[in-house]
């Protein structure tokens, strides 16, 4: 997903995109934070996988 949107984007196209993400925000460098660190901390044993860091969108 969209984590931290450039300065000079148009609050139209991030409104539109993140009307589309079922918790309605763009993800946030401290999302992405939080996720490696749980994965650092809380699951030493998984190799391999995708996580999906986008807020639920690709339910969608």
């Amino acid at each position: 997903g969209v984590v931290a949107w450039p300065d000079d984007a148009p609050a139209e196209e991030r409104a539109a995109y993140e009307s589309r993400i079922p918790l309605v925000r763009a993800g946030t460098p401290d999302d992405a934070a939080r996720l490696v660190r749980s994965m650092i901390e809380d699951m030493p044993y998984v190799t391999g996988t995708v996580i999906r860091l986008d807020g639920g969108r690709w339910l969608r």
